[in-house]
């Protein structure tokens, strides 16, 4: 996205948080994969330690701040705590150094030494962890209520896309899908337009945007330079009509990395955590509520078709394009990117925010190796 500036050409993506936004719940497992011996999650370019005690799962930074030994490597031999496997150092569930076993009993380093807990929240079958430094807001905050409804069968495939964060959602605010999906088979029994004009409006509460087909073209239109496309549209003609206004679903683009469209009575769901610049992974969900005997009718259209169709093939020609294309390249963006030049702000705005409320708050970074150095100076 670029904007004239004082004669000077502007591109926004220059101010877009390339490992994310960071005061937002962000998905980081199902609830039966984190059990009682730690493992690592990275998130946001930050490793973290999941570990699961008395029931409650935790996180914490999975370096341990003695010599930046993995936690996530370490051992449970104490109720409430985790120790590093390198020397003996003690955490409790909060990130609290409570002991240090390599020093012995008389260390002045507990109460002393931590390693940063991140808040942690289950609910409906995943973890959720806020990845930001100030108070947590609630859940549904940065999670759709499709996800958090109990109600719901929900079913979902993980992925890991080689792409940064960010064109991996905002495609859902273009003309791209009678294009690049045409040949899927979603699509490929419905009478598809030949093209399309979006529009697109900031969602009230300003956390995303909402992208809309205001107008749809003829099934097959002539272009003077090249001829007519589609190319060939023969079976088309007995396809389902979706040639109407209202026929194609809106698609909803909301923070931190949150994408929702509705789909033939289910709601398809992508939440996007970015691993690194070059890496984010995608939780691909869909919910329908589906009481009784429907459940079982859903499962087996899930299973049988939207799994495949759906997740597998149509989200597979996105992850194709993500993947080769250049997101650091200039861009001539058009008319039908309006959703993405109005969800690229919203980001800069936010990102720009949380950058001022991290200075403001004025709180340094807790790791212990102040104390550390201290205590090896004296014992030196």
């Amino acid at each position: 996205m670029t904007t004239a500036t004082a004669g000077k050409v502007k591109d926004l993506r220059d101010e877009l948080p390339k490992l994310g936004l960071r005061n937002h719940w962000y998905i980081a497992d199902a609830s039966r994969k984190i059990t009682e011996k730690p493992t690592t999650i990275k998130m946001l370019g930050e490793d973290l330690c999941f570990f699961r005690d008395a029931g409650k799962v935790y996180a914490l930074d999975n370096y341990c701040p003695h010599r930046a030994m993995l936690l996530s490597e370490g051992k449970r031999y104490f109720p409430g705590t985790i120790t590093c496997v390198y020397h003996g150092w003690t955490f409790d569930v909060h990130g609290k150094l409570v002991a240090a076993l390599n020093e012995g009993p008389d260390s002045p380093l507990p109460g002393k030494v931590s390693v940063r807990s991140y808040p942690v929240e289950e609910r409906n079958g995943y973890v959720f962890v806020w990845m930001g430094k100030g108070q947590p807001k609630p859940l549904e905050y940065s999670v759709p209520a499709d996800l958090l409804d109990p109600k719901n069968t929900i079913h979902v495939r993980v992925e890991t896309w080689g792409c940064n964060w960010m064109p991996s959602i905002e495609n859902l605010q273009d003309s791209h899908d009678t294009f690049t999906h045409r040949t899927s088979l979603w699509y490929f029994f419905r009478r598809l337009p030949a093209w399309v004009k979006v529009g697109s409006d900031v969602l009230p509460q300003k956390n995303g945007v909402e992208m809309r087909m205001d107008v749809l073209g003829p099934p097959q239109d002539n272009y003077e330079t090249v001829g007519k496309w589609p190319r060939s549209n023969w079976w088309r003609k007995v396809a389902v009509n979706s040639n109407q206004k209202g026929k194609y679903p809106t698609s909803e683009l909301t923070m931190p990395a949150v994408v929702r469209v509705g789909f033939e009575g289910l709601r398809f769901i992508r939440l996007m955590v970015p691993v690194d610049e070059n890496h984010v992974r995608g939780f691909l969900f869909t919910a329908r509520y589906a009481p009784g005997l429907q459940a079982i009718t859903y499962r087996l259209y899930y299973h049988l078709w939207a799994s495949w169709a759906l997740v597998n093939f149509f989200i597979g020609q996105d992850k194709v394009v993500f993947e080769k294309m250049d997101f650091s390249k200039p861009e001539r963006l058009a008319a039908s990117d309006v959703g993405i030049v109005k969800w690229r702000r919203l980001v800069a705005e936010a990102w720009k925010r949380e950058k001022e409320e991290e200075l403001e708050a004025d709180r340094p970074e807790v790791t212990g190796r102040p104390e550390l150095v201290e205590g090896a100076e004296r014992a030196a």
